[in-house]
């Protein structure tokens, strides 16, 4: 918006008064962008210490970018490519573990390896309470904890995908099996998981084509929802 929050820094590319030349990053591609300036800054003030290598963190700037369905051009398409490079040739722990339980077989990990196997399994965690979870994958220094770690993540996607299509089929009875007579779709019901809200609206949008909104309603009567179209 036209008001700018009263803080030390403002990191944003789309900022009016931003020359930087690509508008498209995910937060990771940001991130690593920041880490960058801050290396170079640390260098020209004769920092004592070692300077990371920023190559090493590549995969996950390929994985974050993927996984926040960004444009994959210019810059993104740039991390995208080194970092599925490390990925493959020297994964880390955490990364290795979940392409195992991905059912990848050995192959080569894509883009499309990221967006529809290794960064659900990531999220679900999160969409079912704890994200920590996925991080500490991530972070994981040992090959058997890495091993352990993807194995719950595994199981969450499992429960993730049931509880959504028990929300699907509890939608779909509300419109009724006619589908809907308005340009949208709106469902609502007490004790539906915030968690699969989003991806329950989307997949509504998939079978009636049409904007579709999702909303769970807790004990307590508050609604959180989520909007597709």
């Amino acid at each position: 918006g036209p008001e700018l929050p009263d803080v030390a820094a403002l990191v944003n590319p789309c900022r009016a008064d931003c020359t930087f030349p690509f508008k498209h990053l995910a937060s990771v591609g940001l991130a690593f962008y920041f880490a960058g300036a801050l290396r170079r800054a640390l260098a020209g003030a004769n920092w004592p210490g070692p300077l990371p290598d920023l190559r090493d963190l590549l995969d996950l700037v390929a994985l974050g970018t993927v996984a926040d369905i960004v444009p994959l051009v210019q810059d993104n398409r740039v991390f995208t490519t080194h970092g599925l490079r490390r990925i493959n040739q020297r994964p880390r722990f955490g990364m290795a573990a979940l392409c195992a339980v991905s059912d990848l077989g050995g192959r080569p990990v894509t883009a499309g390896n990221i967006a529809f196997q290794l960064a659900p399994r990531l999220n679900a965690a999160g969409r079912l309470g704890d994200a920590h979870r996925g991080v500490a994958l991530l972070l994981a220094r040992d090959a058997e904890e890495a091993k352990r770690m993807a194995a719950k993540l595994d199981r969450d996607n499992a429960d993730r995908r049931m509880i959504e299509a028990e929300v699907l089929e509890a939608a779909m009875t509300q419109i009724g099996p006619d589908g809907p007579t308005h340009r949208a779709v709106v469902v609502a019901r007490r004790g539906w998981h915030p968690g699969v809200v989003g991806s329950g609206a989307s997949r509504l949008v998939d079978q009636r084509q049409r904007p579709a909104v999702v909303i769970a309603i807790d004990p307590d009567g508050l609604a959180r929802g989520s909007c597709r179209s």
